[in-house]
């Protein structure tokens, strides 16, 4: 499971009621009671309007403060504008480490890049046409208008590993997170692969159709995943099937003597001999190999050997383990 932060960290929810839905309001409480206690609580709108009707009824029930923005021009209100001010004032004013932004609204992507540079965790709500730069820019970004279709395909999803698989980017992070925290045998443990996904942006398993990591891990057969008993409890390890073998390291010796074996084999070719011959003894071989001729007596005649066509030795440098 994504690990969670300390449950004692003050959260600031803000909502941009506009773009929002009312109903999901039990689910937006109950995950961010999670993470830690909600201490700021602010809905903004114009609250005039009967669209907001829905967001109205809940305020008092779950204790939201309702800030109140008259839209200054036909079709242009200042709800955005006054949002992202007082999520300012909240991060240099309040002890909030936890910021929790309901809406859809992808102009307030440079808001939550800022509040994550600030070194803040950000928790994005809102709906599937939430666009991609503000889902991405959030810690962890969970929707919520989830209706029947959508729901089926998630449910399709999760029962279907095949569709999973075909994620490359969900793969990608899924495997280099395992490889990133496995052991010399390729095992990890559920709780470092976790962090490795969280810190790198928004994800949950929930939105892959699972309540739960571990879960996730276990639908995709690309991935073995054990759980055993300690003394504080279950541990969860998962490892990646398709690891690559790693070669074994070679020994200074080993390489020397590879460099001798190529060496024997191809003093049997023209123009190489058996080892090597440094390059001063090389010079001083061929300037005497004019008095050095013999002769070698058989049984049948003599044949005499010139030693200069036997003295060769390579162009190449001599390899510096062999000096």
């Amino acid at each position: 499971m994504i690990p969670h932060p300390s449950t004692h960290e003050n959260i600031a929810l803000l909502i941009d009621a506009d773009n929002a839905p009312a109903a999901k309001i039990d689910f937006i409480i109950a995950e961010l009671a999670t993470h830690g206690v909600v201490s700021i609580r602010r809905a903004y709108g114009n609250w005039t309007k009967s669209s907001l009707s829905g967001w109205r009824d809940i305020l008092h029930e779950y204790a939201i403060q309702p800030m109140q923005h008259f839209d200054l021009v036909k079709g242009k209100n200042a709800t955005d504008m006054a949002l992202l001010i007082e999520a300012m004032d909240i991060l240099y004013t309040k002890n909030v480490g936890t910021f929790a932004l309901v809406s859809s609204d992808c102009d307030f992507t440079p808001l939550i890049l800022r509040l994550r540079a600030e070194g803040k965790q950000v928790i994005g709500f809102g709906g599937q046409k939430t666009p991609a730069p503000f889902v991405a820019s959030c810690s962890r970004f969970l929707y919520l208008d989830e209706d029947k279709k959508s729901e089926e395909v998630r449910k399709e999803k999760a029962t279907d590993p095949t569709q999973l698989k075909g994620d490359t980017k969900l793969m990608n992070l899924l495997r280099k997170a395992v490889e990133a925290t496995a052991d010399e045998d390729g095992w990890a443990a559920l709780g470092p692969v976790g962090s490795h996904i969280s810190n790198q942006g928004s994800f949950d398993p929930r939105n892959h159709g699972f309540s739960q990591l571990s879960g996730l891990f276990s639908a995709i057969d690309l991935f073995e995943v054990h759980k055993g008993e300690n003394g504080n409890g279950t541990t969860i390890r998962v490892r990646y099937k398709r690891r690559p073998k790693r070669r074994p390291r070679r020994s200074r010796k080993d390489a020397r003597e590879t460099v001798h074996e190529k060496s024997r084999t191809a003093g049997s070719g023209p123009g190489f001999c058996e080892g090597f011959l440094m390059p001063d003894q090389a010079v001083a071989a061929s300037s005497s190999s004019s008095k050095c001729s013999r002769s070698a007596t058989t049984g049948s005649g003599s044949s005499t050997v010139n030693s200069n066509s036997a003295v060769r030795w390579w162009s190449k440098p001599v390899p510096a383990g062999m000096r």
